[in-house]
């Protein structure tokens, strides 16, 4: 791909293309209900290089879409006011570090400052801050995925209680791992303002 001028990263692919894949294949389970005995089948179909394409396509399209509402739902004023009270950030032990840098305390200078600063100056805590990056954007964007699929899940009968239990417990799970990911980014960004 690199020959092409594309340059595709872990997160386009855990960020945008498998939470995609997540709706599309659970809203399909959810229109057409696959019986026990065709699952097999099915999981063993021959699925040619133009559908594999067609449908990495849509992921990816789908997956920025779901990017979108995620950040939306999950990364306004509201949310962010309640999942801060949950996942303390405090940036008390960076702003010295931060005006000596950016003349601003760490709060006023935006999250794209910190993040340039630390890719430009620190690339291997960027490094790791981009995995945790990878992960929290796969987390939001598999929540909201999941979220999205509410409708077609209630509306479907092939869903027991157990099964509406199990997908309750996982959009939960991506959530708190969503901003538990969130969090450990935040930190590695901010800790490169520390090194000298």
């Amino acid at each position: 791909m690199d020959k092409l001028g594309i340059k595709a990263t872990l997160y386009d692919v855990l960020g945008y293309i498998t939470p995609g894949a997540i709706f599309i294949i659970g809203a399909y389970f959810c229109i057409y209900p696959i019986e026990e005995k065709r699952l097999p089948l099915l999981l063993q179909g021959n699925i040619s290089i133009s559908t594999a394409v067609i449908g990495c396509c849509a992921s990816y399209l789908i997956g920025h879409i779901l990017s979108s509402i995620g950040s939306a739902v999950f990364e306004n004023r509201i949310s962010i006011s309640i999942f801060s009270k949950i996942y303390e950030f405090n940036t008390d032990r960076y702003d010295k570090r931060s005006v000596e840098i950016f003349g601003k305390k760490y709060t006023e200078i935006g999250s794209r400052t910190p993040m340039s600063y630390c890719q430009k100056n620190t690339p291997e805590i960027y490094e790791t801050a981009f995995s945790f990056l990878t992960i929290y954007g796969f987390c939001r964007n598999s929540a909201i995925s999941l979220l999205l699929l509410i409708p077609l899940i209630i509306h479907s009968a092939s869903f027991n209680r157990i099964e509406y239990s199990a997908f309750a417990i996982s959009v939960l799970f991506l959530m708190h791992q969503y901003m538990r990911f969130k969090s450990y980014y935040m930190h590695q960004i901010a800790s490169s303002l520390m090194i000298k």
